[in-house]
């Protein structure tokens, strides 16, 4: 949001030299008017009409450097913190799903409704780039089946925790009044705990994490409040029984994670 200030300084400024361009291109009113001629009030010789494109090709050189020196403002480091509430989209597939061996009944674990609150702290070192830290913890529950009951679905309370560390890409770079996309990638862990993994205790493992979202401006101050969007997709990987204990299958797992929030700036070096 650095750059705000000096694109609007730059479009006053060719705001401004637009309106003179026009006064100087207009051609004075006489009497006697050739095709690409007007007569010269002093001498009353004809004054060709190219001096005047000439004239406003002259301020264009004058004035468009200043433009652009207004435009490139130099961007300054900023820290921003954003706090944010999310909720845990159940699209991700099973955390585990055995079959049935011999006697022991088949079971099936799968993430559901889960809510979580987040803390980002990003570091913005250049207009586009950023670095950002982020930490969630949320409770929810795991939808649990086994082949003993066969149409019983038990949801259980379950702990689900996320951190990770993204390099922040802005597609968009935010300016006032106008929404700034945003990618991302980097790589955290993800936890989980609670009572609905008592019997099959589940690991931390470690992820890679890609996101998208959209940043809003709020106000006129280019240093000032956004609320921010983003939906963040947590990779990691399961090992499924396919039959013997040592046959395993490795999965890829989604943890799909919405959020809404608002990023306030902390720090801005001078």
């Amino acid at each position: 949001m650095g750059g705000t200030i000096g694109n609007a300084q730059c479009l006053k400024t060719l705001r401004v030299f637009a309106l003179w361009v026009a006064e100087v291109a207009r051609i004075p009113e006489a009497g006697h008017l050739k095709s690409s001629m007007s007569l010269n009030q002093n001498t009353g010789r004809p004054f060709a009409r190219w001096r005047y494109a000439l004239l406003a090709a002259v301020g264009v050189g004058i004035a468009t450097p200043g433009a652009v020196a207004q435009a490139q403002t130099p961007f300054k480091p900023t820290v921003r913190f954003t706090p944010s509430l999310g909720l845990y989209l159940p699209f991700s597939g099973y955390l585990i799903d055995e079959p049935q061996r011999g006697t022991v009944p088949a079971l099936s674990k799968r993430q559901i409704q889960t809510g979580i609150a987040f803390g980002r702290m990003a570091l913005w070192f250049r207009r586009r780039v950023a670095v950002e830290g982020s930490c969630g913890y949320g409770r929810g529950m795991v939808a649990i089946h086994d082949s003993t009951q066969a149409r019983v679905v038990s949801d259980i309370g379950a702990t689900l925790w996320l951190a990770n560390v993204t390099g922040l890409y802005r597609v968009v770079p935010d300016t006032k009044r106008q929404l700034s996309l945003f990618t991302g990638a980097g790589v955290g862990v993800v936890g989980r705990s609670g009572q609905a993994w008592l019997d099959t205790p589940a690991r931390t493992v470690a992820s890679a994490v890609v996101l998208v979202g959209v940043s809003a401006a709020l106000g006129r101050r280019d240093d000032g409040h956004a609320i921010r969007l983003q939906v963040e997709d947590n990779l990691t990987s399961a090992h499924f029984n396919v039959g013997l204990p040592s046959e395993t299958r490795v999965r890829l797992h989604h943890d799909l994670i919405w959020s809404l929030g608002i990023s306030v700036n902390l720090w801005r070096a001078r």
